[in-house]
């Protein structure tokens, strides 16, 4: 019975050591993925700011050597087609935002950043299916999460789709839905009032 009992504590110290040493290489993992996100963003920077291209060269490669291992996290991806789009190689772009949708099927903006994508490479049809999908995925979101941004950003994605009026409409309706305090909707009139998807394309293409 002893012989028992101490080899259950032993199996018991044994395994408190196992995870604790799962969780240092997980938290060790985790660190260095955001020690690459956050040097991405500052070679980025110097890009938009030098307009030296060796800094992208090294970004990319920087998030290519955890991509390419599947490590499958959302800033990664969106810096990465931050990159593309600096470059200018916008059909890799839509190709690169289209397969990160398999990867973030619940993430509204990945749709919408694939349809602006395809927006920008002339393929309307599918710029509107990405856009459509990005609305569903919000009305999916808005039911979890139903917060002011996620509203906005839903009538965005319909203006995209669909034109001013639409979002004009769609802003109209959560204005007077009396779910929000509307001195903080009355920021956003501006912007659905001179609703220009051109223009925001031209801008997200500038700024990514």
């Amino acid at each position: 019975m002893k012989s028992t009992l101490n080899a259950i504590i032993l199996m018991l110290i044994m395994t408190s050591c196992c995870l604790s040493l799962s969780n240092k290489i997980i938290n060790k993992e985790i660190e260095s993925i955001n020690d690459v996100k956050y040097d991405t963003e500052q070679l980025i920077g110097l890009f938009q700011s030098t307009k030296d291209s060796s800094y992208l060269l090294k970004a990319e490669k920087n998030l290519d050597s955890l991509i390419d291992k599947g490590i499958k996290d959302l800033k990664l991806y969106q810096l990465k087609s931050k990159i593309l789009r600096d470059k200018k190689q916008y059909n890799k772009f839509a190709e690169f935002m289209r397969e990160s949708t398999k990867y973030f099927p619940d993430n509204p903006q990945a749709y919408f950043g694939t349809g602006m994508a395809y927006d920008n490479i002339e393929e309307y049809e599918q710029a509107k299916e990405m856009y459509k999908k990005s609305i569903d995925s919000y009305d999916r979101l808005i039911k979890k999460y139903p917060t002011i941004e996620n509203y906005i950003n839903r009538a965005i994605a319909c203006g995209f789709l669909d034109g001013k009026e639409a979002s004009l409409k769609e802003y109209e309706a959560i204005y007077q839905s009396g779910k929000f305090d509307k001195s903080s909707i009355e920021m956003y009139r501006g912007m659905f009032l001179n609703f220009d998807k051109s223009k925001l394309l031209n801008s997200a293409s500038r700024n990514p």
